[in-house]
Parts: C-alpha cells; sequence; structure tokens
C-alpha cells in the first residue's frame, strides 16, 4: 500500500512539473503530455533496469501512465484557460514547478530505496541508496532535456535585402544545428519568400542564387533530416529581437550558449497556446 501511494504521488508531481517544463517551451498538448509521462515514468523505468526487472514495472501497471497523462493535460488545460494572464502568473508557474518537482523528488527516492528492499537489496545500502536517488532524479533528467535553451547566434551581414538577410539565417542556422549534432529538424520562418525559394530551387539567374544554393546543399544532407515551415510573423518574435539586437555588434557572427537579455523573457512567453488548440 505504501508503494502505490508514493507511486501515485509521485506520478501526479513529475507529470506536473514536466508538463510545465513543456509548457513554458511552447509545446502543443501531445508534446506537454509526452514529456509529463517522461518526467514520470523515466526513473522508474532506469530503476528498473538496473534491477533486472523486465518489463519495468510501469508497463505492467497502465494506470500509472494514464495518471500522468491526464495530469499532464489538465495543467495543459489550466495554462491554456488562463492564457491571457500567462505573463502576470509566470511566478506562481515557477512556484508550482518546483513545489511538485520537490514533491515528486520525495515520494520517488522513498519509493526508488522501498523498492531495492523488497527485491533483496537490504544488505546492500549502497545500491539501495543509488536506486532511490535514480527513481527520483530519473525523469528529471529526463524532463530537462526537452524544451532548454541549446544555443543561439547572432550574424551582422551588413547592408543587403531583407530576403538576403533571411538566407544568411537559414544557412547559418543550418551550420549550427550541424555542429551540435542534430539529426532531426525543423526550421521556421516567417518569410514566405524564403519558404518559397528554398522549396522551389530557383535557377542561376536569381541575385541570390549562390547563397540558395549553399542552403539547398546543407539541406539535402542525407546524414539528417530538415524540413522547413512557414509561421506568422507574432511566432517569431524572439528570432526577431535577436536580429534588432544584432545590429548594434560590432563582431560579424557571434554564439551565444546562453539566452541574451534581449530574449529571456520572450523565450518564457507562450503567444500560441489558442492556435495550438485549434489545430490539435
Amino acid at each position: 500500500m505504501l508503494l502505490l501511494i508514493l507511486e501515485i504521488i509521485g506520478t501526479i508531481s513529475f507529470a506536473i512539473s514536466g508538463a510545465v517544463v513543456a509548457i513554458k517551451a511552447k509545446f502543443d498538448i501531445f508534446g506537454v503530455a509526452f514529456v509529463g509521462v517522461i518526467t514520470a515514468m523515466g526513473g522508474g523505468i532506469v530503476r528498473d533496469i538496473l534491477i533486472g526487472r523486465y518489463p519495468p514495472a510501469v508497463f505492467s501497471n497502465f494506470y500509472i501512465f494514464l495518471i500522468a497523462v491526464i495530469a499532464s493535460i489538465i495543467t495543459f488545460i489550466i495554462v491554456y484557460k488562463n492564457k491571457s494572464h500567462f505573463t502576470m502568473f509566470e511566478g506562481i508557474l515557477e512556484y508550482i514547478n518546483n513545489f511538485f518537482d520537490a514533491v515528486g523528488l520525495a515520494a520517488f527516492s522513498v519509493m526508488g530505496t522501498e523498492v531495492a528492499f523488497v527485491f533483496g537489496f537490504s544488505d546492500n545500502m549502497f545500491l539501495a541508496v543509488t536506486l532511490g536517488v535514480l527513481t527520483g532524479i530519473g525523469g528529471g533528467i529526463f524532463r530537462d532535456e526537452f524544451g532548454n535553451f541549446l544555443s543561439a547566434f547572432t550574424f551582422h551581414c551588413g547592408h543587403c535585402s531583407a530576403l538576403t538577410a533571411e538566407l544568411w539565417a537559414v544557412h547559418n542556422g543550418l551550420k549550427a544545428a550541424r555542429s551540435l549534432g542534430f539529426l532531426n529538424l525543423i526550421i521556421e520562418t516567417d518569410s514566405a519568400s524564403v519558404y518559397s525559394l528554398l522549396g522551389a530551387r530557383p535557377d542561376g539567374a536569381h541575385r541570390d542564387y549562390h547563397l540558395i544554393e549553399r542552403c539547398c546543399r546543407l539541406l539535402d544532407d542525407a546524414r539528417w533530416s530538415v524540413r522547413i515551415q512557414h509561421i506568422r510573423r507574432h511566432l517569431n518574435a524572439a528570432a526577431d529581437s535577436l536580429a534588432n539586437w544584432s545590429l548594434h555588434l560590432i563582431n560579424s557572427y557571434m554564439d551565444h550558449v546562453s539566452p541574451p537579455d534581449c530574449i529571456s523573457g520572450l523565450l518564457d512567453y507562450v503567444p500560441h497556446f489558442e492556435e495550438t488548440m485549434r489545430s490539435s
């Protein structure tokens, strides 16, 4: 009974914590549910693999999966219903995330240690403690791999047309993604011209032909999968702010391993909840 209670408390808590992180990363309802489930179930899966428990318990107890999905979706709906006040209760959302992360950590750590005792590892305290820690932090590790800021770049390309600047952004973005080792990539651009040019592959008469050709060679590289999609201008506010900020930089190209101040606030704002719910 104790294990069941701890499992339910930890599952709900970590599912909410994972859902909050996914919401702040602007995931749609399916992405929120996925990250919530991974956060809730990841630590238990790692623990069971280490002790040779196959299949892991979460795949035998379907109700745990349902609890995680329901908790994640409810969290998404609550935030969606209050999307007009999102920036106002951002601090509360962060508090909620920290609270449920702490509750899930406590519940799953105790549960992981208890499982070690049940499976006959009570004489090996180091293993029991390790299983407790892994059960507690495993899901959070998986969660933190989703939706986090990875990298950004700024490129001052001098005096040129808006189209040329957009193409340079795509070109340098592809090179940056390749250097980070991405194998699957979605490029979002608010320029309908860039979206059309890279899809139609113009002839040599176009003034930006050579730059387009360089972009296309990167796009066609068989070592990864890249998809380009056109988005509305207001969904690209962070990129626009970063581009405007870069006009004052001396260096022509600069990598950013953390969000510059000009976009840090924009990355936490979720402007397309309404569109997400309609498309879902």
